[in-house]
């Protein structure tokens, strides 16, 4: 059994998801799991980099886990998201940390995020990445990954998120949140306006 991303354990499980576990890799950057995904179908390579960066390789295809490489590959039978996902965190003693909760940009994996400033805001409206919407008002922090430049903002949507991880973590809602603290200088895990997950 692995140390889980939940644990703070100095062996962090890291995965390498291919294309078939589009959900799954949103689901596991939310619980702030590094998560890499690739679409790639050259297994060799899929298995060469999954090596070379120490990531286990999840998958649902058969041909690439019967494939002798030099990475772990764990395969995943079941096509049901909620349930493979549920599979994973318990095979690999996955759990839910509010430090590392949406630690993760859900787009890219990154992990390192800055806050805006009230003029960047400004731009990011007027150029439309962010949308004038009454919930807006009372939004104070904006957030843009370093990755990706994709904008965050702790919106609405951040409780639907808590409430849809919760149920697939068969966890009560209060057990799910982020725990972090945004310093002055903006740093700090994101505070994500998600998409309905499932």
């Amino acid at each position: 059994r692995q140390q889980g991303a939940g644990q703070g354990g100095a062996e962090e499980v890291k995965f390498l998801a291919d294309s078939m576990m589009g959900k799954m890799v949103k689901w596991l950057r939310c619980l702030g799991v590094d998560t890499a995904a690739v679409a790639r179908k050259d297994h060799s390579a899929l298995l060469s980099q999954a090596a070379k960066e120490g990531r286990v390789v999840v998958t649902r295809d058969a041909r690439l886990a019967g494939k002798v490489g030099g990475a772990l590959v764990y395969f995943i039978p079941d096509s049901d998201p909620k349930r493979a996902f549920q599979d994973v965190i318990d095979n690999f003693g996955l759990s839910m940390s509010p430090h590392r909760f949406m630690a993760r940009c859900s787009q890219c994996n990154a992990s390192a995020y800055r806050r805006l400033s009230p003029e960047e805001v400004a731009a990011q409206v007027g150029a439309g990445t962010i949308p004038i919407i009454p919930e807006h008002a009372s939004v104070s922090k904006f957030y843009t990954c370093q990755g990706c430049n994709k904008v965050f903002w702790k919106g609405p949507k951040y409780e639907s998120a808590r409430k849809q991880m919760a149920a697939v973590l068969s966890l009560d809602v209060s057990a799910v949140y982020d725990g972090a603290s945004v310093d002055e200088d903006g740093y700090a895990p994101s505070f994500v306006d998600f998409a309905p997950l499932l």
